[in-house]
């Protein structure tokens, strides 16, 4: 199962990727809800959130948040690479 977890962690990303329509929630706790909805721990949440906002800071993701096109297929794969390491798999 722990194989599978950072594609399931994928829709989490893409959740908290509300578009204009969703409410003004920051990406942060959009991430982090959809996250631990997922039955992941929260600390592992945390941490693949840290690595997101090291790499990208903390505007971009907010920008991904109101706009998903600027989730490119890099950002997608870093998620689940950095679940990988948060996990001590990698």
């Amino acid at each position: 199962m722990k194989k599978y977890l950072p594609f399931l962690l994928l829709p989490v990303f893409l959740a908290a990727c509300g578009g204009a329509s969703a409410p003004q929630t920051s990406f942060k706790d959009s991430f982090m809800e959809g996250c631990i909805e997922q039955d992941s721990d929260k600390e592992l949440c945390s941490c693949v959130y840290s690595e997101l906002e090291d790499k990208y800071g903390k505007e971009h993701l907010e920008k991904v948040g109101q706009d998903e096109s600027l989730a490119d297929e890099e950002m997608v794969e870093f998620i689940a690479t950095s679940t990988m390491t948060c996990m001590g798999i990698r």
